[in-house]
């Protein structure tokens, strides 16, 4: 009997980009464990590291970013300052909002955390040519935008 396959033929290469995605997560949980931080507190961070230069995010942007309540996002930036992972400052043009920076010792602690994993990254990038390391980059940035698009698509 024939093997029957339901629904869209999934590539390999689509198969990797699911398994590379659950890699991430649960390297995501394994650096939270080594920090000793929360799911949503590492998102935090990360949610502030990647804020657009000129543009830090707030408590407010916070809560909408990891998809919490603001009485939620000010718990988990309760925590982080008392950890001494975050700083509240004023905003540098607008006096009403605080905008939220990490801290050096935070920028550290994530840097240990991550370090085993960018020397192995390092060492496979140097397996791959400048070609094909340019076939890998227009590759990956052409998902990049279509998980992008998808993200923010209307329901």
């Amino acid at each position: 009997m024939d093997d029957v396959k339901s629904g869209p033929e999934v590539s390999e290469l689509q198969l990797l980009l699911r398994e590379l995605q659950i890699a991430m997560t649960d390297g995501a949980a394994a650096v939270a464990r080594r920090m000793q931080l929360g799911a949503n507190d590492l998102a935090a961070l990360e949610a502030v590291v990647q804020a657009e230069p000129g543009h830090p995010i707030g408590p407010a942007d916070l809560a909408r970013r990891l998809d919490v309540s603001t009485a939620a996002a000010t718990g988990v930036v309760d925590r982080l300052e008392a950890r001494g992972h975050l700083l509240r400052r004023p905003h540098a043009t607008d006096r009403r909002r605080i905008v939220l920076e990490m801290t050096p010792s935070a920028d550290a602690a994530v840097e240990e955390a991550l370090i085993p994993l960018l020397a192995a990254l390092g060492g496979v990038e140097e397996r791959f040519d400048a070609e094909e390391q340019r076939v890998i980059v227009r590759y990956l940035g052409e998902i990049l935008e279509v998980w992008r698009r998808f993200s923010v698509a209307p329901e």
